[in-house]
């Protein structure tokens, strides 16, 4: 034990410098594991915002046709009224406003499952952190109007110009509107379609300017459309600032 003492006291600088060398070799080895980890997280985050942001820019572009598209089917609600209350109108114009009630206007946004993957925490800004978080959430309103109409126009609207029989008019007079049913192709420099000529039996003009059923699921129309409208604005604000946010992450 003595000479153990000894040993120590004779050789503590050589011993301390030892000891003082794994230390520092521990800690280093923690802070290179460290700043590694922190790296490897830093890309992965930018990768994240790099395609948030293609996402969200691609919703945006689908969300401005989907808006125009429902002030087309207002107009084309508006102009059937007030045929009716005037009780006089062209066929052929009346019957592409009709076809214009029975286009499916329905938004749907590239999703992501960032909660569930856990990848959320890699956005370190609070508020866009909450605000991909509740996207979800945002879509819900314009989601329920849309549902909505979608199950009157299906659900009625349709079986009802079948019952007039007006249907094949409506759909020839529909492919005639210039650009418009390019909103549903992905791509839009390849268009190829047929259009469906007009039925020899022409629907008589005064029963359709009559029918109750029609003017009311026109009228109930407006408000839906009117009511999309508004929660598509208000979603474009939300999906504008994300960007804004997102892109300033991107180039911190």
């Amino acid at each position: 034990m003595k000479e153990l003492t000894e040993n120590l006291r004779q050789n503590w600088p050589t011993y301390f410098f030892e000891i003082l060398v794994l230390i520092i070799g521990i800690y280093g080895a923690f802070a290179l594991e460290n700043w590694n980890e922190e790296r490897k997280q830093k890309k992965e985050e930018q990768a994240l915002y790099r395609q948030l942001i293609l996402d969200y820019e691609a919703n945006l572009m689908q969300l401005n046709q989907k808006i125009e598209l429902h002030r087309t089917c207002v107009n084309s609600s508006f102009f059937i009224l007030d045929a009716m209350d005037n009780q006089t109108a062209d066929l052929d114009s009346l019957l592409i406003h009709i076809s214009v009630l029975g286009i499916d206007v329905t938004f749907d946004p590239i999703k992501n499952n960032l909660s569930n993957s856990g990848k959320i925490n890699l956005i370190k800004n609070p508020e866009l952190n909450r605000m991909i978080t509740n996207w979800s959430s945002e879509l819900a309103a314009l989601r329920e109007i849309e549902i909505m109409w979608q199950g009157r126009v299906y659900g009625q609207f349709l079986d009802m110009c079948l019952d007039m029989g007006i249907e094949r008019d409506s759909q020839s007079k529909f492919w005639e509107i210039e650009g418009i049913h390019a909103d549903w192709l992905l791509d839009k420099e390849k268009e190829e379609s047929r259009s469906v000529t007009r039925s020899k039996n022409s629907p008589n003009l005064r029963d359709i300017l009559q029918n109750k059923h029609l003017e009311g699921i026109v009228a109930h129309g407006i408000g839906m459309n009117q009511g999309a409208i508004e929660q598509s604005l208000a979603l474009r604000k939300r999906i504008e600032k994300t960007l804004k946010l997102l892109h300033k992450e991107l180039i911190k």
